[in-house]
């Protein structure tokens, strides 16, 4: 399975984040994103991966204290086998 670089992954936040700088050390919670905004990035992650995620068990919660490349790897580990 393909998984999308943090740069591509970030490329979109800076579409919907109004933070100037972020880089895959930016904790998510600086990027100032309401919970519709986070599910349009992971419905990106998804039309990129070509995939669903299943987030249903991840806890959202616990994004602001981590960068965005742990979010993107937590996100990654819940993909739905075809």
């Amino acid at each position: 399975m393909r998984q999308v670089p943090a740069d591509e992954a970030i490329e979109f936040l800076y579409e919907i984040s109004p933070v100037p700088r972020i880089g895959p050390d930016t904790r998510f919670g600086e990027l100032g994103l309401d919970s519709l905004a986070v599910i349009e990035w992971i419905r990106h992650l998804e039309d990129q991966l070509g995939v669903d995620l299943d987030v249903r068990g991840i806890d959202f919660r616990d994004f602001g204290h981590h960068s965005v490349a742990k979010v993107l790897d937590i996100l990654h580990k819940h993909v739905v086998p075809a």
